[in-house]
């Protein structure tokens, strides 16, 4: 496994390697610095928070590679092999980090010859205090011109930033880098992940944001289709003030 790393008084981001030393007769597994690059996509590019990852096209590549597997036979397992390969080589992931120097989300993917280091080419401008970066998706509508009550849905990828400092979540089009909305939170919002399902039975899409400051989570509806889309549907747990400023 690797991890890539931000820091908060360095403009980069390190790549590290686990490995797992089972062949040693007495295992230690440890942690390698496999390499860095700098943040340059940004005028200073310090004090980098969140970083989020999306590697969907690289498992759409590996997936296609195991569904054209045919035998077992050694000649199709090394063509096996080198299709996954060609992917890794071929298909970047796509890496996204919040940074506060300036405030902003910079985008940006591994590089094309097979390194798990990235390189950033964009840089959004978001407000102040971002902290963190989230892959998620949203139902959108099948068609823009469709009708308002057609329940037509599709997923689609977005990024989530959380500004902490702002209260705010910035809802962005990963691959225009398009700020789609931004709403606005209760105080502290800190950790976000998403539920989307196009299941007949129950089609739902929900945000489930949680709030450090007044200690609860909050329920988005993220049905773009919705005339709630973007709000507040329910709380989990009952907002409640630090015990300093009572």
């Amino acid at each position: 496994p690797s991890f890539l790393v931000t820091f908060r008084n360095s403009a980069t981001v390190e790549l590290l390697r686990y490995y797992d030393d089972v062949e040693s007769n007495d295992p230690r597994p440890f942690l390698t610095r496999s390499g860095s690059v700098s943040v340059s996509a940004n005028s200073l590019g310090y004090d980098s928070r969140g970083l989020g990852l999306d590697a969907t096209s690289r498992e759409a590549c590996e997936a296609q590679c195991l569904a054209a597997a045919t035998d077992t036979t050694s000649e199709a397992i090394a063509d096996q092999s080198d299709c996954l390969d060609a992917c890794k080589d071929d298909v970047p992931v796509d890496v996204y980090v919040a940074n506060r120097t300036p405030a902003s989300l910079l985008r940006g993917h591994t590089r094309d010859n097979g390194s798990e280091l990235p390189q950033f080419f964009d840089s959004l401008v978001l407000s102040t205090g971002p902290s963190r970066v989230v892959s998620g998706e949203v139902l959108a509508r099948c068609s823009p011109t469709q009708a308002s009550d057609d329940p037509c849905r599709r997923r689609e990828k977005r990024l989530f930033v959380i500004c902490f400092d702002s209260r705010k979540l910035y809802v962005v089009e990963p691959k225009t880098g398009r700020v789609e909305s931004v709403f606005l939170t209760g105080r502290g919002p800190h950790a976000f992940a998403t539920d989307v399902s196009l299941s007949s039975a129950e089609q739902h899409a929900f945000g489930y944001l949680a709030h450090f400051t007044d200690s609860y989570i909050g329920v988005l509806d993220l049905d773009q289709g919705s005339p709630t889309y973007g709000t507040f549907l329910a709380t989990v747990g009952s907002p409640t003030a630090p015990r300093a400023s009572k």
